[in-house]
């Protein structure tokens, strides 16, 4: 997701003195789109991802949304190693639901990208276990996608996992990779094992069976007791669940 122009920019006015019309500038840049698209190509090729899609609405957008289109498929063809393909942010949003298993990367504007990342949590478990992270050609920032949920404080209910899930980015960026494992793998255990799980991952639709939920506290410590313990050496656990996908998120905006 390019996260400094589009719909988000932040130019928008009223155009009358009655405040009944305005209008928000969708500013989109050549080096922005080139620099978004190249980020997800290289990020294909290091996770060794084969499949990239651009998305964007170009049939309606024709200038804003051309000119993205256009960017990645100069991009796509300096990576002929990688598959690229293009979405319209509609179509995008559907085959997600019906088939999130042929995607591997996704790139698109500011405005869609905000509307994908959440629909993609939402299939992973839900904002409680989507971390974030914002990479700039220097410095990156590492956060969990949600808010900060005020409804929910003092009551050790929010899922932890997504802020764990940020450390175990930010040390695979820092090219510590065999920390970064480890940190992931406690984490898919605890919640493969549905035994310490918050609220959000006890709700009907992710388990088979009635699984008491755990504060936000119990589940953190069971995850930092896993991370020394866990055998990389095997393959990943997998869980045991119900059909369909859970509530929406642990943590709300």
């Amino acid at each position: 997701r390019e996260a400094t122009e589009g719909l988000y920019s932040g130019v928008e006015h009223w155009v009358d003195r009655d405040h009944s019309a305005a209008e928000t500038v969708n500013v989109i840049t050549r080096k922005a789109s080139d620099r978004i698209c190249r980020f997800a190509f290289e990020l294909a090729r290091r996770e060794r991802r084969p499949h990239v899609t651009g998305v964007h609405k170009a049939n309606i957008m024709k200038t804003t949304g051309a000119l993205f289109q256009s960017a990645f498929r100069e991009m796509a063809a300096k990576y002929p190693d990688l598959r690229a393909d293009e979405r319209l942010i509609d179509n995008m949003c559907m085959q997600l639901v019906k088939k999130p298993s042929e995607y591997d990367v996704i790139v698109t504007t500011n405005l869609m990208g905000d509307i994908l990342s959440d629909l993609c949590a939402g299939l992973a478990g839900g904002l409680g276990i989507a971390p974030g992270a914002l990479y700039g050609d220097q410095l990156a920032v590492f956060e969990p996608v949600h808010g900060s949920a005020p409804k929910y404080a003092g009551q050790d209910r929010a899922d932890p996992v997504a802020e764990i899930l940020c450390l175990e980015l930010l040390l695979r960026h820092l090219g510590e990779t065999t920390a970064a494992d480890r940190v992931f793998r406690a984490v898919w255990e605890t919640i493969a094992e549905k035994k310490v799980v918050t609220y959000d991952l006890a709700l009907p639709g992710y388990t088979d069976r009635p699984v008491p939920a755990s504060p936000c506290s119990a589940v953190a410590r069971e995850i930092a007791r896993k991370v020394p313990l866990v055998d990389l050496s095997k393959p990943l656990p997998r869980p045991t669940a119900a059909s369909g996908v859970g509530s929406d998120a642990a943590l709300e905006t």
